[in-house]
């Protein structure tokens, strides 16, 4: 449990997933890896920062046990870069990205992997893929 948290207040979550596991029945559909550095703030331990490299996904041997490789999900050389703060950025951090050319973007690996590959995938001969 987390601190703050109750066992009541767990037992609900797993009634909550329980419930919606067996009302919906999700399988898997692709699987998504990556390695991720994180860091916090030691004065402002609400200020956390993650980096995320070797973004991977695959849609077939989708079993945990079956390792964690797959196709990059990124250029070679990427990496994406979370930030959060509980209230506004320190001004230090801000300047910092702001000279660096980090600017805020919406990004989503699951989002990223459906758009790019699993609605229109590529092929190598260029056709389109249709029913």
């Amino acid at each position: 449990m987390t601190p703050g948290q109750t066992a009541g207040h767990r037992d609900q979550i797993l009634k909550e997933i329980g419930w919606f596991v067996e009302r919906y029945r999700p399988e898997p559909k692709v699987f998504i890896a990556y390695e991720r550095q994180a860091l916090m703030g030691l004065e402002d331990p609400s200020l956390r920062l993650t980096f995320d490299t070797g973004l991977r996904w695959r849609e077939t041997l989708l079993d945990l046990a079956k390792g964690h490789w797959g196709t990059p999900l990124l250029p070679a050389g990427e990496v994406l870069m979370e930030l959060k703060a509980a209230g506004a950025m320190p001004l230090w951090l801000s300047r910092t990205l702001g000279s660096l050319g980090v600017y805020p973007a919406s990004f989503s690996k699951y989002g990223q992997c459906y758009r790019e590959h699993l609605v229109h995938p590529k092929h190598p001969q260029g056709g389109i893929h249709c029913a």
